[in-house]
């Protein structure tokens, strides 16, 4: 959507998206698709792909460094069915896209290429990203949630901020991350160094260095289901119409969410994302990455 939205008296700021249409139906499918395309960006480190890249480039016929890439990535995600539980990776891949589209924040530390176990989820935030404004470097910390409502989407992304900001250890811990897995590819090392420094407290570009939390909500809409019936040219007008009615509330919601957690003195960008059903994309996500059952 257009519209950008800041609060007043808060460093809160708000953007909106929603899947497109075809044929007067939402592109799911296209969502997971791309989604599933950037795996690979999304939880391998650069010098990993880079390491592929030059192998191809090497030998242009041989597809197999690709494939054996792809497949390291795919096997980082959990693998869930309504059995055991499901897993939110979807939101923190979509967060990830939107981060590095919207903010031009690039992803620094692949937390997920740590992982010691499949059906371990990545604890603490969900993405570290980088970016500049002005002199400042700001590392955006990602936390994304899919909820059947947006106040629970909202609630949860607020308690897990809450928890986090509890504890200092879990906060020294995500500096060591980045600092130790710093995924800046091919930069030269005295790009390298200036960026660490912003790290350092013992280095003047420490005071720089800005925090903020990215956030994505996703949510189950009806909206979808309203629009349905009419055709292609009329569906998406008036979808946004509509939408545009939900982000009025949304808005004060997010406001008074932050408020009530007493998070009112971070910086926030939140993005909605309704959907006609999380599960439904959750598990479209599964089939693609798994193969459907």
């Amino acid at each position: 959507m257009d519209k950008t939205w800041e609060a007043d008296g808060a460093k809160i700021s708000g953007r909106f998206f929603y899947v497109t249409f075809r044929d007067s139906k939402p592109t799911i499918d296209d969502l997971v698709a791309i989604a599933h395309a950037r795996m690979v960006n999304f939880v391998m480190p650069r010098s990993r792909i880079e390491e592929v890249q030059a192998e191809l480039q090497a030998n242009p016929g041989v597809m197999d460094p690709w494939v054996v890439l792809s497949t390291e990535a795919r096997d980082l995600f959990m693998r869930t069915d309504k059995e055991t539980g499901r897993s939110g990776e979807l939101g923190e891949l979509l967060l990830y896209m939107l981060i590095e589209w919207v903010l031009k924040a690039p992803i620094v530390a692949c937390k997920m290429y740590l992982k010691t176990s499949q059906q371990m989820p990545v604890h603490g935030v969900d993405g570290i990203h980088l970016g500049y404004e002005s002199d400042k470097l700001i590392m955006h910390w990602g936390e994304s949630k899919l909820h059947k409502t947006l106040p629970s989407a909202l609630d949860d992304i607020s308690s897990s901020i809450s928890e986090y900001l509890k504890d200092p250890t879990k906060y020294a811990n995500e500096i060591r991350i980045v600092r130790a897995n710093l995924n800046l590819g091919s930069l030269d090392e005295e790009a390298r160094t200036a960026i660490k420094n912003y790290f350092n407290p013992y280095k003047p570009e420490s005071n720089n260095l800005l925090e903020s939390y990215a956030c994505l909500a996703g949510f189950d809409s009806k909206l979808y289901e309203d629009v349905a019936h009419l055709d292609q040219d009329a569906c998406d007008p008036a979808f946004r119409t509509a939408y545009e009615k939900r982000v009025e509330s949304a808005c004060k919601l997010i406001a008074d969410k932050v408020k009530a957690a007493g998070l009112d003195s971070f910086r926030f960008s939140y993005f909605l994302l309704p959907f006609p059903s999380v599960d439904e994309a959750r598990e479209k996500f599964q089939a693609r990455l798994w193969g459907a059952k």
